[in-house]
């Protein structure tokens, strides 16, 4: 949201930058024209002058109607379309900002959890390939003397997939706490926008009833 405000701004000082130097072009322009002898030719002349001094000025119209829309587009998406007042962000815009960064935080969870099983998947495949080798080569007695190799090669797998499930835990209960956390704000928001559309409801509402009806509601109220 912030960037889109500094992006604005930055967007208005260069627009105020453009109309300064097509002014200056213009009027360097205006100075270089050649003057001509005659009087035919001065005639002629300042018609020409004239055309492209309407042309000019019909650009420069166009030009200030195009920048002062899309300040106003800008100035529109910053403010709030209903009330357009103190509160300068718009819903949507929070939203928006919510929503990146819980992909963000769900990518990230989702990446961590595919590389822990593609580990925990590797560890488990490394140790039956030992466990298998020692076995074919030390016959029955290397395959009961290499037991506990195996053993412990399985237990390393099994605290790997539990580290893996407690990682991706871990990463599923941050993400729902980064949900609660960014979606209350904007019920908070929301709440607000809609005490004050009925505040101005209630305000029209009132201006229009005539003062009778207004003190009998009062009073039926206390």
């Amino acid at each position: 949201m912030l960037l889109r405000i500094q992006t604005a701004l930055v967007n208005q000082h260069e627009q105020q930058q453009q109309q300064q130097q097509q002014q200056q072009q213009q009027q360097q322009q205006q100075q270089q024209e050649p003057k001509e002898g005659n009087e035919k030719g001065k005639g002629k002349g300042k018609r020409k002058q004239q055309k492209q001094q309407q042309q000019q000025q019909q650009q420069q119209q166009q030009q200030q109607q195009q920048q002062q829309q899309q300040q106003q587009q800008t100035e529109d998406e910053l403010l709030l379309p209903t009330s357009r007042d103190c509160l300068r962000y718009t819903a949507k815009d929070f939203e928006v900002v919510c929503i990146d960064t819980l992909r963000r935080r769900l990518i990230s969870s989702l990446a961590t959890a595919a590389a822990t099983e593609a580990a925990t998947a590797a560890a488990a495949a490394a140790a039956a390939g030992a466990a298998g080798a020692a076995g074919a080569r030390g016959g029955v007695r290397g395959s009961t003397k290499s037991f506990p190799a195996a053993a412990a090669a399985a237990a390393a797998a099994a605290a790997a997939a539990a580290a893996s499930s407690g990682v991706y835990r871990r990463n599923l209960r941050g993400m729902m706490l980064m949900m609660i956390v960014l979606v209350l704000p904007l019920l908070l928001l929301l709440l607000l926008l809609l005490f004050q559309l009925l505040q101005q409801h209630n305000n029209n509402n009132q201006q229009q009833q005539p003062p009778i009806i207004i003190a009998c509601s009062r009073i039926l109220c206390f």
